[in-house]
């Protein structure tokens, strides 16, 4: 995630969004660590008429994403 959030800022982008299924409790309490902050589930169109309910986790600041991740390697 540091890696990606420092890709995403050395290419201009201040903010950062992504997907993650409604029922991966464990992606989504990394990424809640990580400081996002989870809106309502939405259906997502996978395949024709099958969906899926995915929350999106959005980061106001993308330099939030890799201080958060620098933190979680110096408590490891």
């Amino acid at each position: 995630m540091r890696d990606g959030a420092d890709r995403l800022a050395c290419m201009g982008c201040r903010c950062a969004i992504l997907w993650v299924v409604e029922h991966n409790h464990r992606a989504r309490a990394f990424y809640r660590d990580l400081g996002g902050i989870e809106g309502p589930p939405e259906p997502h169109a996978i395949a024709p008429g099958c969906a899926v309910s995915q929350v999106p986790i959005p980061w106001e600041r993308i330099c939030d994403i890799a201080t958060a991740a620098l933190r979680r390697l110096a408590a490891i």
